[in-house]
């Protein structure tokens, strides 16, 4: 499930019934946008290089996210 650390981000759902397997997009999304690195070293451990490419496609990930995170995208193994 999600670390408790990572919980904050998701003020607006229960995080007990939000399951990463299921919703991996909408998590890597908001991670993106309000993230702190160690968010973000979780969910780039969790998470496959297709289903980050398919979080970044979402329009929840500002341009700015994007621009951002594609480069590292790339590099992903």
């Amino acid at each position: 499930m999600i670390p408790s650390n990572i919980k904050r981000y998701f003020w607006e759902v229960d995080t007990e019934k939000l399951n990463p397997k299921k919703r991996p997009e909408y998590i890597i999304s908001r991670l993106l946008e309000y993230g702190r690195p160690d968010a973000i070293r979780w969910a780039w451990r969790s998470f496959s290089k297709k289903e980050w490419g398919k979080a970044l496609k979402l329009r929840e990930v500002s341009r700015k996210s994007k621009n951002f995170w594609l480069p590292f995208l790339s590099n992903k193994q």
